[in-house]
């Protein structure tokens, strides 16, 4: 279950879009990556499950301003609480933000991205596994 809309620091909000991105950039480089996992089906082809890019942090508020951040930029996502205080020796709630739609995976990738290669170069695997899909999937007249 989503978590709703927390206070965001306004001062991130303030600055040019560009320099928003460059920050979002930086803070998914250290608290975000891209997650890529298949299933190969009998017939030994790969179809991809699950695809999408995670932040995690314990600032609810640092990660609903990157949130709003990037939605400006027309990048959605979504925050859950991934743990509470006190469930396995954790001292504060721990949170995710998740973007999960493919084309908000596609603009994090044009607009953000990562500085990693290999954060980066599994990003475009996501990305381009969605290209795919969209070049083989026809639409119905």
């Amino acid at each position: 279950m989503s978590i709703a809309p927390a206070e965001v620091y306004s001062e991130l909000l303030s600055w040019p879009q560009e320099q928003q991105l460059r920050y979002v950039r930086r803070f998914a480089d250290g608290e975000a990556g891209p997650r890529f996992y298949v299933h190969k089906a009998a017939n030994s082809k790969t179809y991809p499950n699950i695809r999408l890019v995670v932040f995690s942090n314990t600032d609810l508020r640092l990660l609903s301003s990157v949130q709003a951040m990037m939605l400006q930029a027309g990048i959605e996502s979504k925050i859950y609480l991934d743990q509470k205080a006190s469930e396995k020796k954790a001292k504060k709630d721990s949170f995710v933000l998740d973007i999960l739609r493919g084309q908000s995976i596609i603009r994090f990738e044009k607009l953000v991205g990562f500085s990693n290669p290999s954060k980066a170069a599994k990003l475009r695997k996501i990305v381009l596994s969605y290209m795919r899909l969209t070049t083989t999937v026809k639409s119905v007249p």
